[in-house]
This record gives structure tokens, C-alpha cells and sequence, in this order.
């Protein structure tokens, strides 16, 4: 039980794990994660890094939220995930590798760029959702009060790209109106949610699988509506 009351019962908490320890949730953070290296490398491109500088600014995005959830949560969560499984890390390398390679022929190419950057936008979106489950999972998991299940989420699906923009020294668009962090967030408060019912109306791991494939959804299609029709939130002094 968290300090608030909030409690889920321990069944939904073990079919949780089950559930984003699956190989199929694993191979959809996997995807986020190289979608986001690779959105890193173009920004490295696009300001002539050097090869260490391209490492890092495709790590920040990659791994950089969800490593400094980690930290910030401890227990269990330390080491963080990255010293645990090499298989992130070794996605960064790869994207580095083969992103320095094409670097002089697609990336040169404005048409080959645009098509890129739609293919970036679409797994960046299943990174989103995927990334919101596991930031879901790990507030619940160390107990903490439920608010900590939204912020846990963004941090995990932004926190990279805003250490990234730190280290370009520029404006994070996700802080300026890009919705982006918002989504992950709304889709933590519906998982909790429905993961809440589940004292309810049962802890059957169907359950649990149905209520993580809707919030998979409703974050995938709602980043794709937000992208396609240029939605933005409102800023101060507007």
C-alpha cells in the first residue's frame, strides 16, 4: 500500500510484470529505443558531432528518461536498466555504425530524409507507448503514490530528449507546446486506472493484457493524430 491508499491488489501486480516482461513488449521498447537513437544521431548529423558526441546524443534519447527514472527511484531500480541489459546499449552503437555509414548518401538526400523522418515518427510513437507502460510499471512496483505512475511515464518517454536539448544548449519543444509528455502522462492516469478496477472486477491476466493493449493504443493513435493535425498545447502568455 503507498502512502496515499492507493493499492493494487498483489496478482495485478505480478501479471503486470508478466505482462511487460513478455518477448512481444520487449521487442516494442526495443524499437522505441532505437527510434529514439536514431532521432538523436540525425540531431548529431545535423550539427557535426564527432563520432563520441554522436554516441552520446543518440544515448540521451535512447536510454537518458528512462536511466534517470533509475536513479531518482532507486531500490530495485539500481543498478539502472541500462547495467542490466546490454541489448539498449548495443542498439545505440548500431545506430551509430550504420547512421555513420549512410551519413554522405541517404542522410544527404532531402527526399530519402523526409521518408526517413515519417518512419522515425511512427516507431518514435510505439516507443511513446511502450515507454509510458514501463514507466507505469515501475511507480507501481516500488509503491509509490499513485501520482508517480503519470510522472514516472513522461519522465521515461521525455527525459532523454530534454537532456539531449540540454546538451545542445536549445529550447526543449516538448516544454514549449509539443504534445508530447502530455500523452505519456494521460495514458499513465487511464493504465492506473484500469489496473485499479482490476480490484474489482478481478485480477485475471486477460484483464491486465487487454487494459496494457488499450493504453498501447490510445497512446500510439493519439501521438499520430496529434502529429498528423499539428496540435499543440497552450503556452504562458498566449
Amino acid at each position: 500500500m503507498a502512502a496515499d491508499g492507493f493499492f493494487l491488489a498483489p496478482a495485478v501486480l505480478e501479471n503486470l510484470e508478466q505482462v511487460v516482461n513478455m518477448r512481444w513488449f520487449y521487442y516494442l521498447d526495443l524499437l522505441g529505443t532505437f527510434a529514439f537513437a536514431v532521432a538523436g544521431f540525425l540531431k548529431a548529423h545535423q550539427h557535426k558531432y564527432d563520432y563520441f558526441g554522436a554516441f552520446m546524443l543518440s544515448a540521451l534519447p535512447a536510454v537518458g528518461g528512462g536511466t534517470l527514472r533509475d536513479v531518482i527511484v532507486g531500490g530495485e531500480r539500481h543498478p539502472p536498466f541500462i547495467f542490466n541489459d546490454p541489448t539498449y546499449l548495443y542498439i545505440v552503437f548500431g545506430v551509430v555504425i550504420i547512421g555513420t555509414v549512410f551519413s554522405k548518401t541517404v542522410l544527404a538526400s532531402n527526399r530519402k530524409t523526409e521518408l526517413l523522418q515519417k518512419l522515425l515518427n511512427l516507431f518514435d510513437t510505439v516507443g511513446l507507448a511502450a515507454f509510458t507502460v514501463i514507466g507505469v510499471k515501475v511507480a507501481l512496483v516500488a509503491q509509490l503514490d499513485w501520482f508517480w505512475a503519470p510522472i514516472l511515464a513522461a519522465m521515461t518517454c521525455a527525459g532523454g530528449g530534454i537532456l539531449t536539448d540540454i546538451v545542445l544548449a536549445k529550447e526543449s519543444d516538448v516544454l514549449k507546446g509539443e504534445l508530447y509528455e502530455e500523452v505519456a502522462a494521460i495514458g499513465g492516469l487511464v493504465l492506473i486506472g484500469l489496473l485499479w478496477l482490476a480490484n474489482v472486477v478481478g485480477h485475471s491476466f486477460l484483464y491486465i493484457v487487454g487494459s496494457i493493449g488499450l493504453v498501447l493504443v490510445l497512446v500510439f493513435v493519439s501521438r499520430l493524430v496529434i502529429i498528423r493535425k499539428g496540435l499543440r498545447s497552450p503556452v504562458l502568455g498566449n
